[in-house]
């Protein structure tokens, strides 16, 4: 992740500079877009943990909570009806 923020300050500076070459603008765009996709990624996982901690803590303490949030995310990923290519649809 330095590493990506280094290059992207460093072209930042270029382009305060007012070298505006099109290479270095399509640069900043890849830097910026890896440097982007990187830090979603590591926000997401950081609080996916934080949330298995918060669940097992709470889930240990009340054991309701736990019972609830399954039942939650089993009706979130239940399929109600299927829909088939002629158009019957299929309840469950």
């Amino acid at each position: 992740m330095m590493q990506l923020h280094q290059k992207l300050t460093d072209i930042q500076h270029q382009l305060r500079l007012g070298l505006m070459s099109d290479v270095i603008q399509r640069q900043w765009q890849t830097v910026l877009e890896k440097y982007t996709r990187f830090c979603s990624t590591y926000w997401k996982n950081k609080l996916r943990q934080r949330a298995k901690k918060k669940f097992l803590k709470e889930g240990d303490e009340n054991h309701a909570y736990s019972h609830a949030v399954i039942k939650q995310k089993r009706s979130q990923n239940f399929i109600h009806k299927v829909v088939d290519i002629n158009s019957f649809i299929r309840d469950s």
